[in-house]
């Protein structure tokens, strides 16, 4: 029912569009017949019927050349927003069609690795199943980017629970975070609500986004996110700070990190992989949400992200109960 609904929003932004477009035309198109009317009338009136004649053939070539034009430039027009439509399509296609036989791989990895294996099998098991998860993690990161290039997605805001969202993102990054050695932890800080109506589904992918981020660039030292309540303007929100300690962004990645596609080092040896579209899709989901994504770094002493959503308060907190369910990892 959702889809059927932003099919028809689409075709209506589309038809608007192409309203607009057909107005214009004619507007254009009836002031250069105007035009060619009152300059044969004016000369006419004036007895100098040959230049008259004249000058209303040049006025009409002009605008046949413009219509001419015109016309050009919308079969073009059209023929790219067709190849667009064509290549979301494929993408969104091929990612789905990916991702199905990834997931069986990675679910029968999973339950391979519960049955008695010798050391040599548990050792060729474990690249099977991380790089698996890898693979989907990227076919996701794919499918997203597509869906919000071409505007599918829409943001759905509806009571969620703080203290479980942090805490299903504390369980998912704690055994990350302790296989590199890494300090750990989810700190609320000055929250005023338990719930807040948002959209949690995005809202959690975008911060997963950031986490794993600050977690893969980050081989020593702790990675904190830092979560309170504010004020704007008389709207409340949410403050996300993911503080790492990390190799930093140099100042040439910076003005363009939220680029697609793109990798802080982006030569063939580089030592991180990935495809360069975790900080785009935190960056989009950011604005989806009706927020705003900014950092501060400097390389080789880490990067700070920070995320601000607006939200609304449904349910208030009750002595730090958020605080007592989060751990930290080591």
């Amino acid at each position: 029912m959702r889809h059927h609904s932003e099919q028809y929003e689409d075709d209506l932004i589309n038809g608007r569009v192409q309203n607009k477009r057909r107005i214009k035309s004619r507007w254009l198109f009836g002031l250069l017949l105007l035009t060619t009317a009152a300059q044969v009338l004016t000369v006419c009136l004036a007895g100098e019927f040959f230049p008259a004649c004249v000058n209303a053939w040049i006025i009409l070539l002009l605008t046949a050349l413009l219509v001419r034009d015109r016309l050009m430039m919308n079969r073009a027009l059209r023929q790219v927003e067709q190849a667009c439509r064509m290549r979301t399509d494929f993408l969104a296609t091929i990612s789905h069609e990916i991702r199905t036989p990834l997931n069986s791989i990675i679910g029968f990895s999973e339950l391979l690795a519960e049955t008695d294996l010798d050391d040599e099998q548990a050792e060729y098991l474990d690249p099977i199943l991380l790089n698996s998860q890898n693979l989907l993690v990227m076919v996701n990161d794919i499918l997203d980017f597509t869906h919000l290039s071409t505007g599918k997605l829409r943001a759905h805001s509806e009571p969620t629970s703080l203290t479980s969202l942090l805490e299903h993102l504390e369980k998912t990054y704690y055994s990350i975070a302790a296989r590199k050695g890494i300090t750990f932890a989810i700190i609320p800080r000055h929250l005023h609500a338990e719930t807040v109506a948002v959209d949690a589904m995005r809202l959690t992918q975008c911060l997963a986004n950031l986490l794993s981020n600050a977690l893969k660039f980050t081989s020593q030292g702790h990675v904190y996110m830092w979560v309170e309540s504010f004020q704007e303007q008389g709207r409340a929100g949410l403050r996300f700070d993911i503080e790492d300690t990390g190799i930093g962004i140099s100042p040439a990645q910076q003005v363009r990190i939220f680029e697609a596609f793109t990798q802080g080092d982006s030569s063939p040896t580089r030592r991180y992989g990935g495809i360069g579209l975790g900080l785009t899709l935190a960056y989009r989901l950011a604005d989806l949400l009706g927020g705003r994504l900014t950092f501060t770094s400097e390389p080789a002493c880490g990067s700070t992200f920070t995320l601000c959503v607006p939200c609304r308060v449904c349910g208030s907190l009750h002595a730090d109960g958020a605080e007592s369910t989060l751990q930290c990892a080591v």
